[in-house]
């Protein structure tokens, strides 16, 4: 029996999330870690929470809705399912929540980046 909290492989290639002519969401995340030269386990660690994060909005939603029309309200929901729901530990927590600051720290800025150089 597969734990909730462990990564789902077949998920992972479902969630295809993409504005059209971009990547994949999850792939935006590998290629940036990526360019950082960070840890492959970490790399993996956050892909599978930033995942974690999306089935969740799934589920609230109804549909998949794309990473940027999610707010700070989805964030502090999914952090408050992990505590309440799934008794995670606190670093736990502070794991999850890092990878969702990557996602919109990392990857909005270097959408920027791309945005600015097509100018």
């Amino acid at each position: 029996m597969q734990n909730d909290l462990q990564p789902n492989r077949t998920l992972a290639n479902s969630i295809a999330i993409k504005n059209k002519g971009e990547p994949k969401i999850l792939d935006q995340v590998r290629n940036q870690f990526r360019l950082l030269h960070s840890s492959k386990r970490t790399e993996e660690a956050y892909v599978g929470w930033i995942r974690r994060f999306l089935v969740h909005a799934k589920e609230q939603y109804g549909d998949w809705v794309h990473p940027s029309q999610l707010g700070n309200k989805d964030i502090n929901a999914f952090l408050t399912m992990l505590a309440v729901d799934r008794a995670v530990a606190a670093s736990t927590q502070n794991q999850a929540l890092a990878a969702l600051v990557f996602r919109n720290s990392k990857l909005r800025s270097s959408m920027l980046l791309n945005f600015t150089a097509k100018i």
